[in-house]
């Protein structure tokens, strides 16, 4: 069944739907906003840490790999706009109910797994900034986000939407503060240096923590049945956020 014979079915029956009000622009900011968060702001660091010298070529690496992710999962969504994401493809593609709730539970462990990291994160630069007791912090941050999401999808998106504006506003001021010091010699010397210190275990470490920045398509397909036109919006939106994120790389 594709999108058009799915949406009149949804017509013709009395089954409740979810209101369509997710445009292409605001699945892109959806998506953009996980990768930025939590492949930049999050994770820079611990990936720094693993490869040095080399973390680009981790970014870079991740980058391919999750590419052929993305676009499995543009080409999925647009055949079966369903909510329910991965177990929805599990079920069309081997029509197995414990194979499908298997999947769907491992996604929610994903999500708690994946928002746990990202609240650290947050807590983390949250204190360096204003100060604060971490357990408060989360434990704050939760309830208001459960509020937020518990208000609508139109207006969690949209906060999503301005927090990923705050973001990239962030990246451009850490570019433009950091512009006299590219053209200072011994930070291409330090550099160059730390070119010295290959290590395929590094490499290999900071790719699979890279490759967590990329996941944003994970989210964006299980919107599905909110956005307008989802068959053609999301596959667009899945790809435009990818192809900015290697322009941050770069």
């Amino acid at each position: 069944m594709d999108y058009d014979e799915l949406r009149v079915s949804h017509m013709h029956t009395n089954n409740p739907t979810l209101k369509r009000t997710l445009s292409l622009i605001a699945m892109v900011f959806y998506g953009l906003g996980t990768i930025v968060g939590a492949g930049i702001y999050v994770l820079i660091g611990e990936i720094t840490a693993e490869a040095g010298a080399w973390s680009p070529l981790a970014f870079v690496t991740a980058a391919v790999i999750a590419g052929f992710t993305g676009l499995s999962y543009a080409e999925l969504v647009g055949r079966y706009p369903r909510s329910a994401g991965e177990a929805a493809y599990i079920e069309k593609a081997f029509q197995k109910a414990w194979l499908t709730q298997l999947v769907g539970w491992s996604v929610v462990l994903t999500g708690l797994v994946s928002a746990a990291t990202l609240l650290k994160g947050f807590s983390g630069y949250f204190i360096d900034l204003f100060g604060g007791i971490e357990y408060i912090i989360i434990t704050t941050t939760i309830v208001f986000m459960c509020l937020l999401a518990c208000s609508g999808v139109k207006q969690s998106v949209g906060f999503a939407v301005a927090v990923t504006l705050l973001e990239l506003l962030g990246l451009l001021l850490v570019i433009v503060v950091s512009t006299n010091e590219l053209t200072v010699t011994a930070h291409w010397q330090r550099w160059a240096h730390g070119l010295i210190d290959f290590s395929w275990s590094g490499i290999i470490g900071a790719t699979l923590l890279a490759f967590y920045a990329f996941i944003g398509f994970e989210d964006m397909v299980n919107m599905a049945e909110e956005v307008e036109e989802a068959s053609t919006t999301l596959p667009k939106a899945i790809i435009l956020p990818s192809s900015h994120q290697r322009l941050f790389i770069y």
